[in-house]
């Protein structure tokens, strides 16, 4: 033995093949003969010593030809790896680790199993160590700098090696190695080995699945926090395989490990940085969770412990998931979303209601949310969590989405109303808003944004008004260097100075502007007044800045076609609300960019409200979809078309309906009184507003054909355009008065559900919808033209009824 040692030290890069593969075979019988003698230490000593004249031999390619000198050597790294640590077997432990990487780990590469074995011998190395430092958790959770042996850096380079993973540390920390953990494959082949687990897990199960995960949801140092989680995140699209095979779970031992499997995941969710970071890897946790939620089987068990916190867990997860602005619509889209998360409002679990309802809140629309029972209990349970988050710093992350979970309910009144109502809500508010401990990027942004939502409820806009500590502090906030804070600060300012000039009760107002907008051909002389006004702009654009993108896209195109457009990006000055009432009060036209994070923004219904009370001509655009508006949105926009970005073909085709709108209306009124207006190309002198291409208004001095079976497609055209019925327009495409009968006929004999089915046609097909009046108003003046069989009391025409 000792003459293969000497010849490989002294002459190991320029023996031959020949002499090589005799050194080696002499290497592995000795080896084998002395382990077989149950001598440690000579085993050790003679390991050592065979490891050091191998190192410096530069024959890397030829390890992957002499696979038993190589299998020796990993047969006895997994065996030490198994076995209790002292400095003799660490000692050897490092010659080995260090070995396997400089020489064989590219050649292991072809070795799938060879290589597999060593990785599973290394990260189980890693998790039963971990497990029996249980009392030293604690360390390591509050200071994860600690770093560990020699031999365990190590290790960890070589298991970065054989998993294809940079190393991107020098030193090796607990926290690292519990990161290895739960990154490797072989996190990955214990999981699975679940399938044939029975009554309890195994210990290397619960080393793995168990420990090393707990350690992860629960580690706390929020400085380091958000670089643990983009680290464990890479995994994601594995994790997603192993939640798609084990769900919905029915064996007890799969239920304790994914309870805290999916509490780990939405431990990685709970940055918005690194969720958003990785969203598409999220994404593919949707559809597993719902199964989770969805499962009647589980919702049985919910009083077990496990099964209490797997609901927990997963409802907090997806409520997570729910902030991503890109998987909101996907997350709507997902069949009975809604119907599953108010089951869980049922639930005796503080925390599992507490998840469904934060995740209700941004999902539901107003009507949903009307159907809630108890909207008192509701807010409640938000300022039951609220008051315990507020004073305790490591909830702060909760104190977050709490605020942004209110903000979102606040778009609703009758959530709105109560949180207004309680003693907590508003002094709540103001304490994020004005205490100096807080984020002023996170907490105080969203209480200010939640304070303004707030002063549309006059309950609340007096409290507000009477607190002259906060209106100091706000006023203090306005003249601030950051944006975001002055913006919403001079919002709050400017609400409640000019309470009586806003539009505060909408729904006052719906009747009168359906009836002001189904008149246009008798538009009253103020109006008219009103289209002779030089506009210095023509667009003002009021959006998110969460949908920027496409609306700086619109807002270019506009700006290429010589439109003269107001945004915020560019055309500030001052305090942005008297920037943006001016903007309002002297531009032809509003967009409203609409999306679910227009609808919970205040800034924009300020903007919307004040849009509509200064009488602009709105055109609704979704961005964002699919999108339906509601509550105060949806009454501002009612009667009005909505141009759907989401819906169209292309942007191109959406922008023509644009024009087309803006077009359309700048004829209307030409075709009443002569308007001049100042050229886009600002050239100083005026010029005539030409008509497009779309129907002019309709000449008062036609006389149709009594009898509706005798219109011609004209006729018919005429009279829906003559009667203000422009709504019923697409749907009546290409009828004549025969057809015309038919379709009023059916609407008699059905007209709640032909009501449903027009609404529903002009929604998909043409982006419009249909006032119950004018379907209403349409069915009155057609009767009119309708000959009615004697005694008939269906009203029936004779005509329709013979064909």
């Amino acid at each position: 033995m000792s003459a293969s040692i000497e010849l490989l030290r002294d002459k190991g890069n320029e023996l031959s093949t020949e002499q090589l593969d005799e050194c080696f075979e002499e290497i592995v019988r000795n080896l084998t003969t002395v382990k077989s003698e149950d001598n440690q230490e000579a085993f050790l000593e003679l390991l050592t010593s065979v490891i050091h004249v191998l190192t410096p031999i530069d024959i890397t390619s030829y390890y992957s030809d002499h696979s038993s000198i190589v299998s020796v050597l990993y047969d006895n790294l997994l065996d030490l790896l198994k076995q209790d640590m002292n400095d003799a077997i660490e000692g050897v432990l490092i010659e080995l680790s260090n070995f396997f990487h400089r020489h064989v780990t590219q050649s292991l590469m072809n070795s799938k199993d060879v290589k597999q074995m060593l990785i599973d011998g290394i990260v189980m190395y890693f998790a039963r160590k971990l497990a029996r430092g249980e009392l030293q958790t604690i360390v390591f959770f509050m200071n994860s700098s600690i770093g560990l042996k020699q031999v365990d850096c190590s290790l960890h380079i070589l298991l970065c090696a054989l998993e294809n993973r940079q190393n991107e540390e020098n030193t090796l920390t607990e926290i690292e190695a519990v990161i290895d953990c739960v990154c490797s494959s072989t996190f990955v082949h214990i999981f699975r080995s679940l399938h044939s687990s029975e009554d309890k897990l195994t210990s290397d199960q619960e080393s793995l699945l168990v420990g090393c995960v707990t350690r992860i949801y629960h580690y706390n140092d929020l400085d380091k926090a958000t670089d643990l989680m983009r680290k464990v995140a890479r995994s994601l699209p594995d994790y997603a395989q192993l939640l798609i095979e084990f769900v919905p779970p029915r064996n007890p031992i799969h239920i304790k490990v994914l309870r805290h499997f999916v509490e780990m995941l939405q431990f990685l969710a709970i940055d918005n940085d690194a969720r958003h970071e990785y969203v598409n890897d999220h994404a593919l946790m949707l559809d597993p969770l719902l199964v989770i939620l969805r499962d009647e089987v589980l919702w049985k068990q919910i009083s077990d412990n496990d099964t209490k916190e797997l609901f927990d867990n997963a409802a907090n997860y997806l409520f997570l998931l729910s902030l991503e602005c890109d998987l909101l619509p996907v997350i709507k889209a997902k069949p009975n979303v809604s119907k599953c998360m108010l089951k869980l409002t049922e639930a005796k679990s503080d925390r599992t209601r507490l998840n469904s309802y934060r995740t209700l809140a941004i999902i539901m629309t107003e009507d949903e949310v009307k159907l809630l029972t108890e909207p008192d209990k509701i807010t409640a349970i938000f300022l039951k969590y609220f008051n315990s988050a507020i004073d305790i710093r490591q909830q702060w992350r909760l104190l977050e989405n709490l605020l942004f979970c209110l903000k979102s309910l606040a778009q609703h009144e009758q959530i709105r109303d109560e949180f207004a109502n309680s003693s907590s809500g508003i002094p709540l508010l103001i304490r994020c808003a004005t205490e100096s401990q807080f984020d002023s990027t996170i907490v105080k942004q969203r209480s200010l944004d939640l304070l303004l939502v707030m002063t549309f409820n006059k309950q609340a806009a007096n409290m507000i008004r009477d607190n002259s500590e906060l209106i100091t502090h706000i006023k203090i906030l306005s003249q601030s260097h950051e944006v975001a804070l002055q913006r919403v600060a001079d919002g709050i300012l400017w609400k409640l100075a000019n309470e009586d000039q806003v539009v505060t009760d909408v729904k006052d107002k719906t009747e009168q502007k359906e009836t002001s907008e189904n008149t246009s051909m008798n538009k009253s002389q103020t109006e008219l007044s009103a289209t002779k006004k030089q506009y210095e702009y023509d667009i003002m654009i009021s959006y998110s800045h969460n949908d920027k993108e496409l609306v700086y896209q619109i807002q270019e195109r506009l700006e290429k076609d010589t439109f003269r457009v107001w945004l915020d990006r560019d055309n500030m000055y001052g305090s942005p609300t008297r920037a943006m009432s001016h903007a309002i009060e002297n531009s032809e036209f509003v967009f409203f960019c609409m999306s679910d994070s227009y609808k919970k923004s205040g800034f924009c219904e300020l903007e919307a409200h004040y849009a509509y009370k200064q009488q602009c001509h709105i055109i609704p655009l979704i961005v964002k979809g699919p999108y339906r508006a509601d509550g105060w949105l949806g009454l501002l926009t009612t009667n009005k078309i909505y141009i759907d970005f989401h819906k169209a073909k292309s942007f191109d085709e959406a922008y023509s309906r644009i024009i087309q709108e803006i077009n359309g209306y700048r004829t209307s009124v030409a075709s009443i009184v002569p308007v001049m207006v100042k050229d886009h190309e600002s050239t100083g002198h005026m010029v005539d507003i030409k008509p497009v291409a779309i129907l002019s208004a309709p000449s008062s001095s036609r006389t149709l054909p009594h009898m509706l079976s005798l219109w011609s497609e004209d006729d018919v055209k005429y009279f829906l355009e003559c009667k203000n019925l422009d709504a019923m327009l697409p749907v009546c495409t290409g009828m004549n008065g025969s057809t015309l009968c038919a379709l009023y006929t059916m609407c008699r004999m059905n007209s709640n559900g032909m009501y449903e089915s027009l609404k529903t046609e002009l929604a998909q097909s043409d982006s419009k919808i249909l006032p119950i009046g004018t379907y209403l108003k349409f069915m009155e003046e057609t009767k009119k033209y309708v000959l009615v069989a004697p005694g008939d009391t269906n009203a029936v025409s004779v005509v329709c009824s013979i064909m």
